[in-house]
């Protein structure tokens, strides 16, 4: 999911039709097909830039792209792709540092990659491509608080889903051909579950707290106090019934910090449910 720094509207990455505008509906939101990005851009988790309103696409088996965003109406122009993946290695997130530089994770390798000047301005410093170190691979989301980077892959031993940090990774070295050392570390206290349905466990920053989605909940954790707190597990749904949730999945919140969310309809939740 995007912000609500975007117009003050959603956007999220739909499995079909890419990367589209949420806006009000008859009987509540609704996707608005007029903005989505269709076909070969269906992003994973995407990153905006708004110093220079570039919105940054990681599509897997493909590449990162960039796409212009317009505020005054409120839409995204054509993405033009500024990094080809190599490999087949499926990238799947990315985020952006305070360095102004994009970070990148996959599924199949376990490398945590810096692009170097995304923007790409017009006499602007040059765009380099290098490894800053390790995960431990099935990367599905990634955050910064600080100079921290955390990221949701896999213990590299159990192969469970953990919330593991690369500290200060924007002083993380690397250069091309010559990758960094630094390495993912578990963050304590956190526990995740193995999923059950089709859905990955997704993740969302404000600048001070992760929001984490994690199947059947919604956690916060604050790296201040290495505090982690349950927001909500269960909600109604399209019946007007108080259910639990069973495969929640993206994750966004507005300028006044409230927390958006949905559930993956494909997998968990029968045809007649929705939220």
């Amino acid at each position: 999911w995007l912000d609500g720094a975007l117009g003050e509207r959603m956007w999220l990455s739909d499995g079909v039709q890419g990367l589209c505008r949420v806006d009000p509906g008859v009987g509540g939101p609704v996707l608005n097909p007029a903005t989505c990005r269709i076909g070969a851009d269906v992003p994973g988790q995407v990153a905006f830039d708004p110093a220079g309103n570039f919105v940054y696409m990681p599509v897997a088996e493909d590449g990162v792209y960039r796409a212009l965003y317009d505020p005054a109406n409120n839409t995204i122009g054509a993405p033009v792709r500024i990094l080809t993946e190599s490999g087949r290695v499926r990238m799947t997130s990315v985020a952006l540092g305070p360095d102004g530089n994009l970070y990148i994770g996959y599924i199949r390798i376990t490398d945590i990659q810096r692009f170097v000047n995304p923007a790409g301005a017009p006499g602007g410093p040059p765009q380099q491509f290098h490894t800053i170190g390790t995960g431990a691979g099935e990367v599905s989301g990634m955050a910064f608080v600080g100079p921290d980077l955390y990221l949701l892959d896999v213990d590299p031993v159990t192969l469970v889903p953990r919330l593991s940090v690369i500290r200060n990774a924007v002083a993380c070295g690397g250069a091309p051909g010559v990758p960094g050392t630094c390495a993912a570390e578990s963050v304590p206290g956190v526990t995740l579950s193995v999923p059950t349905a089709e859905v990955h466990q997704t993740m969302a920053s404000d600048g001070t707290t992760i929001f984490i989605a994690n199947e059947t909940e919604v956690l916060a954790y604050t790296p201040a106090t290495n505090s982690v707190a349950t927001l909500v597990r269960s909600g109604l749904n399209n019946l007007g019934v108080d259910a639990a949730f069973r495969a929640t999945t993206g994750l966004g919140f507005d300028a006044q910090g409230q927390v958006y969310f949905g559930e993956d309809t494909t997998g968990a939740l029968g045809p007649a449910e929705t939220r």
